[in-house]
């Protein structure tokens, strides 16, 4: 079974460099963020590795708990 990880704040920072090294390793990925164009963007640019890449819009800061 093909690895898979999710990747908040994938649009930039630690969390897009995270991305990438995982991409490099043949990982897929759904990366989530709060901007669909950065993320769409970030998508195109991890393809190259030739893996599976989702994204999710969400603000996490939005979500509620219990």
């Amino acid at each position: 079974m093909k690895e898979t990880a999710l990747i908040t704040g994938a649009s930039g920072g630690l969390g897009a460099d995270i991305a990438t090294l995982f991409a490099k390793d043949g990982i897929d990925l759904i990366l989530v963020a709060r901007s669909r164009e950065k993320l769409e963007q970030r998508s195109q640019e991890l393809s190259k590795y030739g893996i599976q890449v989702d994204i999710l819009v969400s603000d996490s800061s939005e979500v509620r708990c219990c």
